[in-house]
């Protein structure tokens, strides 16, 4: 093969690569800030995979994940639901580089951390880089305060799932709608 067939033939797979890049990009819109450059759970490990493909297409942690918020007197919380075989991180996450679950307010356009009580996570079993993973599973309730009041105020809970078989989605911003008591 001589250079110049060979230099054709490789700026027909670039071509090829960036045609079905463009068309996967256009096809998927959820899919195109599911994920940020500091997200990457397998930048620093081959132990987890990060995955975009949920029931045979693409998804992200919200698939997998759901929140609900109850305020009953001076008692505010949110719960997370989890489906079986799934775990979120806890906070603080077990590694640097894995992703929290926390809890902000949106409040007229302006994001804010809430005050939140992450509790330690439940021991999962799994190691990675030769650490055990802390997570929340199921019923998990993160109780939260300082809250403001006022029209137009949602609580957005970020979670990365991952499977118990070490599969991780990208993250997503989850609503935790909210229902005063």
């Amino acid at each position: 093969m001589n250079m110049k067939s060979r230099t054709i033939k490789i700026s027909f797979a670039l071509a090829l690569l960036a045609a079905a890049t463009i068309l996967a990009w256009s096809r998927y819109p959820q899919f195109r800030n599911a994920v940020t450059p500091g997200d990457a759970v397998t930048q620093n490990s081959p132990s987890l995979t990060l995955s975009g493909a949920s029931g045979g297409g693409i998804g992200d942690s919200s698939q997998q994940v759901t929140a609900s918020f109850e305020n009953v007197g001076a008692a505010a919380a949110v719960t997370l639901h989890i489906r079986p075989n799934w775990h979120v991180n806890a906070n603080p996450a077990s590694l640097d580089y894995l992703i929290p679950t926390t809890i902000s307010v949106e409040q007229g356009g302006d994001i804010h951390p809430v005050a939140a009580q992450y509790p330690a996570g439940m021991n999962s079993g799994i190691r990675v880089d030769d650490k055990e993973l802390n997570v929340y599973e199921d019923g998990t309730r993160i109780p939260v305060s300082d809250l403001p009041n006022g029209p137009n105020v949602h609580l957005i809970v970020r979670v990365q799932a991952c499977s118990s078989d070490g599969v991780c989605l990208p993250p997503a911003n989850i609503p935790a709608p909210m229902s005063m008591r």
